[in-house]
């Protein structure tokens, strides 16, 4: 009958412990759920606030579909861009030859038997980005005629 005891006493304790056990997985599961809510709770704030003030939403820019000048110089070139009207003033760049292989692939894309009419006015620069803008010049379709 001792034996009997002692097996079963073991047997309780360890029933004990194991519940214990699950009400502690169960508390840890609760507060994980709970953390989870209060960061869904907070994404929601930040979504709100930046909904109420103009400023944020701004912050993170839309996609565009179409681009828009800000200013009075990026209107105007942008005017003479639809006008097939290049300019090239300053120092040549990589950052210029960009902007100018840009507008002329814009261009031949557009209408490839139009001319395109470039207006250079520079002292020099970089001969490889010089280089580029030539090249583009010679790959498009579209004929390009300089002053």
């Amino acid at each position: 009958a001792g034996i009997g005891n002692v097996v079963d006493e073991t047997n309780a304790e360890r029933t004990g412990e194991m519940a214990e056990e699950k009400k502690g997985q169960k508390k840890g599961d609760k507060k994980e759920e709970q953390q989870e809510k209060k960061k869904e709770e907070k994404k929601e704030e930040q979504k709100e606030e930046k909904k109420d003030d103009p400023k944020k939403a701004a912050a993170k820019p839309a996609a565009k579909t179409q681009t828009v000048p800000r200013s009075q110089p990026e209107l105007y070139f942008s005017s003479l861009v639809h006008q097939r009207v290049i300019f090239l003033h300053g120092r040549v760049s990589e950052h210029m030859a960009d902007s100018v292989v840009q507008q002329l692939v814009y261009l031949n894309n557009s209408s490839a038997t139009e001319p395109i009419h470039m207006y250079i006015q520079t002292g020099g620069g970089s001969v490889y980005a010089g280089l580029a803008i030539y090249d583009m010049m010679q790959q498009i379709e579209a004929p390009v005629h300089t002053t």
